[in-house]
């Protein structure tokens, strides 16, 4: 399967499993049970199964190519910071719902990225990274390897 394939199967498992967790981190449900063992479980098993579909195979060669965007990182931040208020006050839902959905919410940014990037520079067509950027030079400023 075509690597830009994999991704919109990606993107598309990515938005279930976003979509799951605001659900069953709802704060508004007033149950504090909501996020139990088994959904968290449920996310993860999910999670992982979608980023080792995404690097397997003939697309192992792209994984970690591009560059972070500053809205990933901006995620981090939001992600460290509601874990740290989670601690300091981990009775309120809030903070537990914002550092779930920011964990979350990066693969899905990352794989519309990886999408967008594939498609602009025709991926599936390319054999390697040298290739890449000898076929399209504009897509060096957004690779992160070592060419």
């Amino acid at each position: 399967m075509a690597y830009t394939s994999r991704l919109k199967l990606c993107i598309a498992m990515d938005v279930l499993i976003f979509i799951v967790a605001i659900i069953i981190t709802n704060p508004w449900n007033n149950n504090d049970s909501a996020v139990g063992l088994g959904s968290l479980l449920f996310l993860l098993l999910g999670f992982i199964a979608t980023q080792l579909y995404k690097d397997s195979g003939k697309c192992k060669k792209w994984r970690d190519l591009w560059k972070e965007t500053s809205w990933m990182l901006a995620l981090y931040a939001v992600m460290g910071f509601s874990v740290l208020l989670s601690l300091i006050e981990p009775e309120n839902a809030y903070y537990k719902m914002a550092w779930i959905l920011s964990f979350i919410a990066n693969p899905l940014i990352r794989d519309i990225r990886n999408y967008m990037y594939a498609v602009k520079f025709d991926i599936d067509s390319c054999e390697d990274v040298n290739e890449l950027v000898n076929s399209y030079p504009e897509a060096k400023q957004h690779i992160s390897k070592e060419i």
